[in-house]
């Protein structure tokens, strides 16, 4: 994995200056309003995120940033937030490595989608603890 290039990312970790539409945020405000309607929420939040993280918008906080306007896009559309786990930084930092690669948002969806697995079965855990099941 290459060093990233980018003049205001100082992570290192991956090659975000190989995105194609690093400083295009007005396609990416445009597109929500039509090419991610007609994609499930999980695949619209993924490529949103892909793509702000790749526009790096800021000198500092992108990643947390994204991370909020990824899980304020999931709650929105009546999901719960997931948690970017650190111990799964590699796998995270990889979902963006393939997508500059290879132009498809699989990996990053993929990964939410398992995050809000998780999440989700930890709630039902809860509620059937609650129940007495």
């Amino acid at each position: 994995m290459e060093a990233c290039a980018c003049p205001y990312c100082r992570c290192g970790d991956h090659a975000c200056a190989a995105f194609p539409d690093r400083a295009d945020g007005g396609a990416l405000l445009a597109d929500m309003d039509t090419v991610y309607k007609r994609l499930h929420v999980v695949e619209q939040v993924a490529l949103f995120h892909l793509r702000f993280e790749s526009i790096h918008p800021f000198i500092d906080g992108n990643g947390r940033t994204g991370r909020l306007l990824m899980n304020l896009q999931l709650i929105k559309a009546g999901y719960p937030p997931v948690n970017v786990k650190f111990a799964d930084r590699r796998r995270y930092y990889e979902a963006f490595d393939s997508y500059a690669t290879t132009g498809s948002p699989e990996a990053m969806v993929t990964l939410i989608a398992d995050y809000l697995t998780e999440r989700l079965q930890s709630m039902l855990e809860i509620i059937d603890t609650a129940v007495g099941k």
